[in-house]
């Protein structure tokens, strides 16, 4: 029991350090949420300045696919989710099973289906 006792006040920095940890992650996450809408706004802004309207933009691929965030990088800079992963079979598998995949929807509300291939020249 006097063993437990000296290890109190580990146990507590370890929490107080999980705590500073815990709110740090938060403050990144606050602020890429920021860094990002900031850059939605500012990419809608230049296309309402154009003269743009939805269904009118420019052509915009795929560019990546991060299959660990579940996340699709668009031409224009955009981040969509990718919200079904397909094997060989066409049926939903997870990421690194995938061959195929469906993100989406971009600002404009488009979906995209793409062959994961096209990206590495094999599929992992």
């Amino acid at each position: 029991m006097a063993k437990l006792k000296n290890l109190a006040p580990a146990f507590a920095r370890m929490a107080r350090l999980e705590k500073i940890v815990q709110e740090a992650y938060h403050k990144r996450d606050v602020e890429l949420k920021y860094v990002a809408t900031e850059g939605k706004r500012v990419a809608l802004a230049a296309i309402r300045k154009a003269g743009w309207k939805r269904g009118e933009m420019i052509d915009i691929d795929v560019d990546m696919i991060h299959r660990a965030r579940s996340i699709a990088i668009l031409s224009d800079g955009q981040e969509v989710p990718v919200t079904t992963w397909l094997g060989a079979d066409g049926g939903e598998v997870d990421p690194s099973g995938a061959i195929s995949c469906v993100c989406g929807p971009d600002f404009d509300g488009k979906w995209y289906v793409v062959n994961l291939a096209m990206f590495t020249g094999k599929v992992h």
